[in-house]
């Protein structure tokens, strides 16, 4: 596979920037589409970190936030009652290579743990926003409505969704998109926050790579 920006990702030669992560992320819809509106990996992403920062105030796990579904730039957004167990864990796996890729501060699995909890809350109210017919056939997985509404009036959605088709797409899905740029910014804000060199992608190798190894792309004239 080869970015947009020109990196390459296969376990040969895996390298991901910032930039990479949020327009890829900006052009997979949550849900599976079942969306009344625009609304992506990306700003989901974003409203993790969102209220991440409200609640706990925390940079290292907001960052961690920001970036917890980076894996999806390689596997998509696999809905929830598809994922199973081996999805899973090729997910955290690779969230862990593309982690080293930007530099990202180390993340424990009690710091996963956190993050999860503001993912579910997060899914939670955008699917009574982006997604009520998701909600009507799954009355009982996403909580009561006032819920939502609360998080969502209290100013969560503001910046992240405008409700207008073309305008939302244009801010996830070119690089100089208004959430391209919110997503960047914030990776170099919390970067700082705690204390980590922002620095240009390293080149990574996927850990017990050896031996038999995918097709690569650099031989064949495919990009995988």
């Amino acid at each position: 596979m080869v970015t947009l920006s020109g990196n390459r990702l296969n376990p040969r030669s895996f390298t991901l920037s910032t930039l990479d992560v949020a327009q890829h992320l900006g052009r997979i819809v949550r849900f599976g589409g079942s969306v009344k509106g625009w609304w992506t990996v990306l700003q989901h992403s974003l409203l993790v970190a969102r209220l991440m920062h409200k609640y706990l105030d925390d940079p290292r796990l907001e960052i961690c936030g920001l970036h917890h579904d980076d894996a999806e730039v390689l596997t998509g957004d696999v809905v929830r009652p598809w994922k199973s167990p081996e999805t899973a864990a090729l997910q955290a796996m690779l969230d862990t290579v593309i982690g080293a890729s930007l530099g990202l501060p180390d993340f424990t699995e009690d710091d996963r743990v956190v993050v999860k909890e503001y993912d579910d809350l997060a899914c939670k109210v955008e699917a009574h926003v982006m997604a009520p017919i998701v909600v009507t056939r799954h009355p009982t997985s996403f909580g009561p409505l006032e819920n939502a509404e609360k998080h969502f009036k209290e100013g969560l959605f503001d910046g992240l969704w405008s409700g207008d088709l073309a305008a939302d797409m244009h801010s996830t899905w070119n690089a100089d998109g208004a959430l391209i740029r919110m997503f960047v910014a914030e990776h170099e804000r919390l970067m700082k926050a705690c204390g980590m060199e922002i620095r240009p992608p390293r080149a990574i190798t996927l850990p017990g790579v050896d031996g038999a190894l995918p097709i690569d792309d650099r031989t064949t004239g495919f990009a995988l």
